[in-house]
């Protein structure tokens, strides 16, 4: 005997609201759904299209919620800079600052940006010819370098560096140590002719606080220093020539929100997040 078509339809119709009812039934035991699976469920509902054998089926794309985020507050103390947290800060954001000779155009060369910042050289390059004559550097002079044996050397050095390796890569910096003041000087300025083999040849200030380093630039900085390179008719055409020209500045402050951002090997620099 042949069914009616409506009665079949009726029937399907029953059994698909059952199962419906079965199925939600059994998902009432779970009262928090685990997130991922719920989406995973929601998308299952909507049909998706059969790719054709010339059309690769679409590679899902990774939800915004897995794309890691910038990791912020992550700088990185050196070993050497525990317990001087915040004097590494500020050292980081100093900078060398370069006027022409004209007085008109400056630039700005961060700590921050280089490779190392407690022991890297500033790129003089494009600060007119100062290249040729001066190396200003971090950190402080462990060996003669070639390179420079016809330039005046400057040193940004600061006290926990030093302090660190007095017994080791710095003993030539012992005999100032006496007259070193950390808490009112934690950097200090060091001088010498490239040329000098001997390390223990150096002019040096280390009574200034950050804010007073910026006051002058470092020729007049050095004046303050006298010393061994005053001697030196080469040396003292130099820092006349070239050394007036640069400036270093620590003149900042740590603003509410900031942050430093690290970098997957080496700290990005300051981010103002204000």
């Amino acid at each position: 005997m042949t069914i009616p078509l409506f009665p079949r339809l009726a029937t399907l119709g029953i059994f698909f609201l059952s199962s419906g009812f079965l199925s939600a039934a059994s998902n009432d035991t779970d009262a928090v759904p685990d997130v991922d699976n719920t989406m995973v469920q929601s998308t299952n509902l909507i049909p998706q299209p059969t790719p054709s054998p010339s059309q690769p089926a679409s590679v899902p794309q990774a939800s915004a919620a897995t794309i890691p985020s910038p990791v912020v507050d992550a700088l990185v103390i050196p070993e050497v800079a525990r317990g001087y947290e915040d004097i590494y800060r500020r050292f980081l954001g100093g900078k060398l600052i370069y006027t022409d000779p004209n007085g008109i155009e400056k630039k700005e060369l961060p700590i921050r940006a280089l490779a190392n910042p407690l022991k890297g050289t500033f790129d003089l390059s494009e600060c007119g010819d100062t290249s040729q004559y001066l190396s200003i550097s971090t950190g402080y002079r462990k060996a003669q370098k070639a390179a420079n044996s016809s330039k005046v050397e400057i040193w940004l050095a600061p006290w926990f560096l030093v302090n660190k390796n007095l017994s080791s890569s710095a003993k030539h910096l012992q005999p100032i140590m006496g007259n070193w003041d950390a808490a009112a000087a934690p950097v200090g300025l060091l001088w010498t002719w490239g040329g000098w083999s001997d390390l223990a040849r150096y002019d040096y200030l280390v009574t200034n606080s950050l804010e007073d380093l910026g006051s002058e630039d470092m020729h007049e900085k050095w004046k303050k220093s006298g010393g061994w390179l005053g001697g030196s008719a080469i040396g003292d055409w130099i820092m006349r020539k070239n050394v007036h020209l640069f400036q270093v500045s620590f003149d900042f402050s740590i603003k509410h929100g900031g942050a430093f951002v690290k970098g997957p090997d080496r700290l990005l620099g300051w981010k103002d997040l204000e």
